[in-house]
């Protein structure tokens, strides 16, 4: 992991760094390897290869330095150019190549077998060009104000999309807005704060920059948002703090397609296999009394487009238990709709496990 060391290395020299790094870094490696993005093979250091790789690491690190302090300066109009260009900048292709045959698997495997190579080609590529996407407005996020952040939010956003979102949140009240990993999902606070509402973000503690140094503090500015606008997912109070801030009159952005927390409390069934189901918005519904809605983005003519589920609200008549695993139920069922209408736009194809039947395409055929 770090100039190919092994795990226990690598957090034997954070440790000789800074006292108690050792363990989050543990965390760190453990977070990594579930996604498949750690090898447990270790690279050969001697070669050119790894020269010329770890040579590039540290110049895409002083080139993000050097990136950061001309894009403060930037037009408007060329920020979200550049996050428009991502999906076919070379970054992308990588990912891509990474990742295909995980995603194609994944889309065979979810009942999506017959279609034709080249759809699962063009799936595949749309799938990997949504991280770029995605770490491009994050690093914008930590660098641009507020203000010319939500700006850059509304250029790459189709606004008569978001407008219509903004109509449901203005109509419902305070509700949860439940969203998954799709292209620029996290711009969708912005352009719904440039229209007047509240969101308050949840987030996971590695969001807010708590990696491995707890010297270094958290990023109480990652989007534009002060730290009174973000609840960390898994902490004691943080449940709390969410009903709290949906009974003031604020919005909460939380995530169903990737559990923020180490122990799912159910099984969901969707895309043809049985996920760990975070019942999290659910939770939170039912403790505030407040609807939740499931807010997708897609690229449709070069702009992001936001769609919004109709309203869920718990069930009075079941038991808390039973209106928890209900309501999960429901946003589940919302959420393969979309998945299934725009499959190009989801990032977690490469994180799906527990696949059921499905087969195998060569990798020969995804590139005619």
């Amino acid at each position: 992991m770090v100039d190919g060391m092994s795990d226990v290395d690598a957090a034997g020299l954070a440790e000789h760094q800074e006292a108690g790094a050792a363990r989050r870094t543990h965390q760190l490696v453990e977070e990594l390897a579930t996604t498949g993005a750690l090898t447990w093979n270790r690279p050969d250091t001697h070669t050119n290869r790894w020269r010329v790789r770890r040579l590039a690491g540290l110049t895409a690190g002083l080139g993000l330095g050097a990136a950061a302090a001309v894009a403060r300066h930037l037009p408007v109009r060329m920020l979200s150019r550049m996050i428009g260009l991502l999906p076919s900048s070379p970054f992308t292709w990588h990912v891509y190549r990474s990742s295909r045959t995980t995603i194609v698997a994944n889309l065979l495997s979810s009942s999506l077998a017959d279609e034709p190579a080249r759809w699962l080609r063009w799936v595949a590529m749309g799938s990997a060009a949504v991280a770029p996407a995605n770490g491009c407005f994050n690093f914008l996020g930590t660098i641009l104000a507020r203000g010319r952040l939500d700006l850059v939010a509304d250029r790459v956003v189709d606004r008569p999309s978001a407008d219509r979102v903004a109509a449901q949140v203005a109509e419902a009240g305070p509700l949860i807005g439940v969203f998954l990993h799709g292209g620029l999902y996290a711009a969708v606070p912005n352009v719904l704060r440039s229209r007047g509402h509240k969101v308050v973000r949840v987030v996971v503690p590695r969001t807010h920059g708590t990696y491995v140094s707890e010297a270094s503090g958290r990023l109480t500015d990652l989007w534009g948002e002060t730290s009174e606008m973000t609840v960390e997912a898994g902490d004691a109070f943080g449940s709390a703090a969410m009903v709290r801030h949906l009974k003031e009159g604020r919005n909460v952005f939380i995530a169903l397609d990737r559990l923020a927390f180490a122990r799912p409390t159910g099984t969901a069934y969707m895309l043809g296999r049985a996920l760990p189901r975070n019942d999290g918005p659910a939770w939170l519904a039912v403790r505030s009394g407040r609807p939740v809605a499931l807010w997708t983005t897609y690229i449709d003519r070069g702009r992001i487009q936001i769609t919004a589920s109709l309203l869920l609200y718990p069930d009075p008549t079941l038991s808390p238990q039973e209106r928890v695993a209900r309501l999960s139920q429901q946003l589940y069922e919302q959420a393969e709709k979309a998945i299934r209408a725009h499959p190009e736009a989801w990032a977690c194809w490469s994180y799906l496990s527990g696949a059921t039947g499905g087969g195998e395409v060569a990798e020969t055929d995804l590139d005619q």
